[in-house]
């Protein structure tokens, strides 16, 4: 059932303890600013298909707010080792710059997956990377991420 998030000032109030967030397939009608900050003491963070300002998903004129997202996760949660932003109508731009953020960790084994599940034909599909979220992809991958992207 898609839930409209409205009203949050930040995630970081909710808990200073708060290690997994599974926000998925939610309505944000003021984008992903009413989510800042993260709470620092994340290890994992779910984000597929979500939706707003405006429009419900899967119809034609859709907004996507995650699509355009630029924060840099490891200076917002150091310790985070799983991400999922699957099906957000992420840009390349947006999944190289998640990519070439979370390169940098020293944490062996997480997973990030900005791939579009088993989506072949909708409004919400991520786009792949280019050859520069590629080669930050490559990085992750030799620090035994499992990292899934757009083809």
């Amino acid at each position: 059932t898609l839930k409209s998030f409205t009203g949050f000032t930040n995630l970081a109030s909710v808990s200073s303890t708060l290690k997994s967030l599974d926000i998925s397939s939610n309505y944000f009608p003021d984008g992903f600013s009413s989510l800042l900050p993260l709470p620092s003491t994340l290890t994992a963070l779910t984000m597929n298909e979500i939706y707003g300002p405006s429009v419900l998903p899967n119809t034609a004129g859709t907004i996507f707010p995650f699509s355009t997202w630029n924060v840099n996760f490891l200076t917002s949660c150091p310790n985070i080792k799983e991400i999922q932003m699957i099906r957000c109508k992420l840009t390349s731009a947006t999944v190289d710059n998640i990519l070439c953020n979370m390169a940098p960790t020293t944490i062996n084994g997480g997973k990030l997956y900005l791939n579009n599940g088993t989506a072949t034909a909708d409004n919400s599909l991520n786009s792949a990377p280019t050859a520069t979220g590629l080669a930050c992809k490559t990085t992750l991958e030799t620090k035994s991420w499992d990292v899934r992207v757009a083809t």
